[in-house]
């Protein structure tokens, strides 16, 4: 069998229509990812991002034990779930990656995809290249297509296929995967200014993590039993070390702007319904929804996708 290892192949979708800035935002998002493997303690080999990627190159195996799929094992999905929580990821898959030709992709998906083809009653190929080796996508997509009917009698369906096996090729290699787990978008944490977060309720909390999800970087502050019972899902999503700055209802109603001045804050937010007028900005990114919308949005950052 022909060598393989281990990648995840991250997508991105909003820092594409950057232009001549998107490499700053390509540099961001590397940041952060780097931050979250090494504060959930994953060890990788390098991590590379050509035009339109970010990969993650694995040495060590992470297949389950039987060796007849590529399914990752628990204790490494239970880790690289973390990345769903990058800002600035739109999708991501676990990818077996080998040299590139023809004959290895058709090895690699009897060795390892078999289960999953067998189990579906229909399919589809769907090729992308990132450089211009190798045959087109078209004819990569027939040769791979005509190889998995010929050997296992499988329906195609262009349009609603119940497997999709993706190859990606880069570099001489290919890389084969069959789901897409999605993550939150948005743009990378650190790409546009510091907002500080003042810690009140629930409200305020889901207006920091709409804030991250739109690149800020926040500085926290505020009620400290709050911010206790939110700790765990805003260090989820924060790619960088931070203090929490406790305040009392007097210091909250009285000093926020001059918090905001002293930690050089472009603005403020509290998540409150109304604006209050000050010299400094006041942001309010979920002015109209509420309580229940609200309950609802901090739900939906606590769920896990799954792989």
């Amino acid at each position: 069998m022909t060598e393989i290892k281990q990648s995840i192949i991250i997508r991105y979708a909003e820092i594409g229509t950057k232009g001549k800035n998107r490499p700053d935002f390509e540099k961001q998002l590397v940041n952060n990812l780097y931050f979250f493997l090494k504060k959930n303690n994953i060890d990788y080999s390098a991590i590379t991002y050509p035009h339109g990627r970010i990969y993650i190159h694995f040495n060590n195996l992470l297949l389950d034990g039987n060796g007849k799929t590529a399914k990752l094992k628990l204790e490494a999905k239970d880790k690289l779930n973390c990345i769903k929580n990058i800002f600035g990821i739109s999708s991501y898959s676990f990818a077996i990656k080998i040299p590139y030709t023809i004959e290895n992709i058709k090895e690699i998906i009897t060795a390892y995809f078999k289960e999953e083809i067998t189990a579906a009653k229909s399919f589809r190929i769907s090729t992308q290249k990132l450089d211009t080796m190798a045959l087109s996508s078209i004819e990569i997509d027939r040769l791979i297509g005509e190889y998995v009917y010929e050997n296992y009698n499988q329906k195609v369906s262009l349009k609603n296929p119940e497997l999709e096996i993706g190859i990606e090729i880069y570099q001489k290699y290919a890389y084969l995967f069959i789901q897409k787990s999605i993550a939150f978008s948005g743009l990378p944490v650190g790409s546009e200014g510091t907002i500080l977060i003042i810690v009140k309720d629930k409200r305020s909390v889901l207006a920091a993590l709409l804030l991250l999800k739109r690149g800020c970087r926040i500085i926290i502050a505020g009620k400290n039993d709050v911010y206790q019972k939110y700790q765990q899902l805003l260090d989820s999503y924060i790619p960088y070390n931070y203090t929490f700055y406790p305040l009392t209802e007097q210091e909250i109603n009285r000093g926020q702007e001059e918090l905001a001045k002293q930690h050089h804050a472009l603005a403020y937010t509290t998540g409150a319904f109304y604006k209050k007028q000050s010299s400094t900005e006041l942001l309010n990114p979920i002015a109209l929804l509420d309580d229940g919308e609200v309950d609802q949005e901090i739900i939906n950052f606590q769920r896990d996708n799954q792989w």
